[in-house]
């Protein structure tokens, strides 16, 4: 081969070498290039490959290399053709290179002048990329206005260049203003020097890439410690410019005669002179209020006048405690957790109830004439006796007699020979319009109430039935038989002021969802006897939110007492519940006992005693000593117990204000009444209803004597030949006894009330957001400003991330890209390598 030496030539540290594959001989496969760099270990390859040319960069300035080539071929290797003798440049020159600066910027003097054409700072590359050597280069400022704080140093070709310089992890510079400069690299600044800039200075700036430092001079004197240690790699002058700051470059100086700077300790990154040590925290604190995001408090620092610094201090400190208020506020706006009510109209499909319907009051008036002679002995007793202590005790026979008699007897006696029951009670109980009855002990089960003996339940178990009820088109019919002008047995004629307090008339019919248990608090209405009476549902839906705790989720089951068989019932928890629970505490640790009709007994406390047992109350008591058990009577009557009660039920009420469940329905009645027709065709329906039903009760060994003597009254009654008085004994006993009801749904959807937490987490973070924007121009970036100076303060420049070297690769494009030599002016490929 023949090297062209008219071909090759020198710039900076990078050498050209052209050669032709020479005029005789096959046509070589590829060229092995050779290079010596005088320093006497001979020849390195340095590059192999088809091409006739090679672009050799990073070498040593001021040095002369001597390069040859060789041939390979398929006959083998051709000899070593003459070498060619270059030197590098002495020093590096080298101007700024548009094409790897940000257009933003305005070049003129032929690349060595760089202006400013936007406010924010922008980035210019010079066209040399250095790794050897020691370098110098200064920057003149030709145009500056005390406003903008140009950057000085070196980067890596890909550095950022829409930012400021030394912003990024590829670059580092000395940054400067009229007054002051400071060290950045990766966003850290550090190392504060006084002494600033103004129109005609001059910024000198010192690389040494076999040390690996960086050092800067202002106006020929050193400004700072050495700036920057272990800088590796290919690194190019740069420069960040703004508001229309213009810079001249002058490259390729001699830097021996600079004064040097003091010992430099590459361990701890300080210089070892004193006075040049690193800058104190407050400076970091003075730098981080210019740079700030936040409003005002840029302007408490600077060259501003000091009353003016002072006043933004204080109007940014009044800014801040008002911030400071309106977040506590907003904190504990969020730990008391408000809440917002919806109501959702037609949301939550209609569900019949339950249907529990007792007898008003408790004592049936037909039943005690069946009891047995020894019954009836123990029960004539008990009430002379309850009479007899009363009047002993100047206590009101009427007022008291009732409780203690309820209380006196055991619950099932009470319940078997006094209580109504369902095969008497329900005449008639129809789905309508499918006309389908109802089944006793499948459909109407019996239910022990704490205040009303007995009573029953309507649950369907169809589940067709249940459906049709749902819908507006089907209603429950029932016919009721109150059983309150039953006066055959002797009890009653014998005590009948106390009894008259007792003996029904009426009722009272519960509604509940299905599995609940039903007392003072469930929605009722009371029906009474000679009426037709319509009642119409509706439903309300509430969800409440677990968050804000004034609700119960998932809790467990409550478990009551059934008087008449001693064992566990179990029904779904409620608010009620929640009462119950504390009136039973409280009777067992205030009272020593259980007053009845109050609240249902837990299972858990079954084995409490009565109040009102005429066993436990003292016999010797009179009206002057009041004395013994009952005290607890005279409770009723002068109103301690009532006073005692009421201070119980607030307890109750605070208790139990959080504890109702999240989700419940509860159903609102309209009921409407009209007289009960007393037609001819009316009497034979009742006629035929008494026989057919009655027949069938008597057939399945069911008790009901007073609808028995109903049905002989009503056949004596209508009868044609009956006697006046007759007639108005039927007329009297329908209007006493025969309850007509109809209970149906009012509505195909019920309403939905759903409570949900009104302030969230989210909504504290948009609204301290939206205050330390109000007050103060802050925002999230602010923070991270603040959480970023706390490190700076704790750690200094350990978090500065240490320079990383460029790979050859990136190396090679980069000095292509900036050299421009990608092709000769033959149009000669060229291969890019480094030595």
């Amino acid at each position: 081969p023949v090297i062209l030496k008219g071909e090759c030539k020198s710039e900076n540290n990078t050498l050209t070498i052209a050669w032709s594959a020479g005029r005789s001989g096959p046509t070589p496969e590829a060229f092995s290039l050779e290079i010596d760099d005088g320093r006497g270990s001979g020849f390195k390859r340095c590059y192999r490959g088809p091409d006739s040319a090679c672009c050799v960069q990073s070498l040593r300035f001021d040095a002369v290399y001597q390069a040859r080539v060789r041939a390979h071929g398929p006959t083998g290797d051709s000899a070593y053709s003459d070498f060619v003798r270059l030197r590098t440049a002495a020093r590096a020159s080298f101007q700024f290179c548009p094409d790897a600066s940000h257009r933003d910027l305005v070049f003129t003097n032929r690349g060595c002048t760089a202006t400013a054409s936007v406010l924010d700072d922008r980035v210019a590359l010079c066209s040399a990329g250095l790794s050897r050597g020691q370098h110098y280069w200064e920057f003149s400022v030709d145009r500056y206005d005390d406003k903008g704080d140009p950057a000085f140093g070196v980067a890596r070709i890909d550095c950022r260049k829409d930012e400021k310089l030394g912003r990024d992890h590829k670059a580092w510079c000395m940054y400067i203003d009229f007054k002051r400069s400071w060290f950045l690299h990766s966003g850290e600044h550090f190392e504060r020097t006084d002494g600033g800039i103004a129109r005609g200075a001059t910024v000198g700036v010192r690389l040494d890439c076999d040390r690996g430092t960086l050092s800067y001079y202002l106006n020929g004197a050193p400004h700072g410690p050495v700036a920057f240690t272990n800088l590796t790699g290919t690194l190019y002058p740069a420069v960040s410019l703004s508001r229309s700051t213009q810079v001249t470059l002058n490259a390729g100086l001699e830097g021996s005669q600079l004064r040097p700077f003091g010992v430099f300790d590459s361990s701890t990154m300080q210089p070892s002179s004193p006075g040049k040590s690193r800058q104190s925290r407050l400076d970091l604190l003075y730098l981080a209020a210019e740079e700030t995001t936040a409003h005002g408090l840029s302007r408490t620092v600077g060259n501003r006048h000091p009353v003016v610094r002072v006043l933004w201090g204080l109007a940014f400190l009044c800014m801040l405690g008002v911030f400071l208020k309106q977040f506590v506020d907003s904190c504990n706006r969020l730990y008391s957790k408000p809440v917002s009510t919806s109501i959702e109209p037609n949301t939550v499909d209609f569900q019949f109830p339950d249907v529990h319907i007792c007898s008003v009051p408790i004592v049936s008036a037909s039943y005690a004439s069946l009891m047995s002679p020894a019954d009836l002995n123990f029960t004539v007793e008990l009430m002379k006796q309850i009479e007899n202590r009363l009047k002993a005790a100047n206590l009101p026979v009427l007022y008291l007699g009732g409780q203690l008699f309820t209380g006196s007897l055991p619950y099932n006696f009470l319940s078997r020979n006094f209580g109504t029951r369902k095969e008497q009670s329900v005449i008639g109980a129809l789905v309508m319009p499918v006309n389908t009855n109802l089944q006793l002990d499948v459909d109407i089960i019996d239910l022990r109430h704490h205040k009303y003996l007995n009573c029953f339940t309507m649950r369907l178990r169809d589940p067709s039935l249940h459906s049709l009820l749902n819908n507006v088109l089907g209603y429950l019919d029932l016919n009721l038989y109150a059983d309150a002008s039953f006066n055959q047995s002797e009890i009653l004629r014998y005590f009948n002021n106390i009894m008259d307090a007792l003996i029904g008339s009426g009722f009272r019919i519960f509604f509940t969802p299905r599995g609940y248990y039903p007392d003072d608090y469930s929605p009722s209405v009371t029906v009474s006897p000679g009426f037709q009476h319509r009642i119409s549902l509706s439903m309300l839906y509430t969800e409440l939110t677990p968050d804000k705790g004034q609700c119960v989720r998932d809790s467990p089951d409550v478990v009551y007492l059934d008087q008449f068989t001693g064992q566990p019932v179990t029904y779904h928890y409620d608010l009620s519940s929640c009462y119950a629970q504390f009136m039973n505490e409280m009777f067992k640790n205030e009272f020593g006992c259980f007053l009845p009709g109050y609240s249902p007994i837990l299972y858990e406390h079954r084995d409490l005693r009565l109040c009102s047992n005429l066993a436990y109350i003292d016999s010797n008591a009179t009206g002057q000593s009041r004395s013994g058990k009952l005290n607890f009577l005279y409770g009723f009557t002068n109103g301690t117990f009532t006073e005692q009660l009421v201070g119980s039920m607030h307890k109750m009420m605070e208790r139990c204000r959080q504890r109702q469940s999240c989700q419940e329905a509860k159903y609102v009645s309209s009921l409407s009444s009209i007289r009960f027709p007393l037609s001819q065709a009316v009497n034979n329906e009742l006629i035929n209803t008494f026989r057919t039903l009655n027949g069938h009760r008597i057939a399945n060994n069911y008790s009901i004597p007073g609808r028995m003597w109903m049905q002989r009254l009503f056949e004596s009654g209508v009868n044609s030949t009956a006697s006046s008085a007759t007639s108005l004994e039927y007329v009297q006993a329908v209007e006493e006894n025969i309850v007509r009801v109809q209970i149906h749904a009012g509505e195909l959807t019920s309403t939905l009330y759903r409570q949900q937490i009104s302030y969230l987490p989210s909504d504290l973070l948009a609204g301290v957001g939206g205050l330390m924007g109000l007050y103060m121009g802050c925002s999230v970036l602010t923070l991270m400003e603040l959480l970023e100076l706390l490190a700076v303060l704790i750690y200094g420049r350990r978090l500065v991330a240490e320079p990383s070297a460029v790979t050859d690769q990136s190396q090679q494009q980069s000095q292509q890209q900036l050299s421009g030599q990608s092709g000769s002016k033959s149009d000669r490929k060229i291969e890019l390598v480094t030595f």
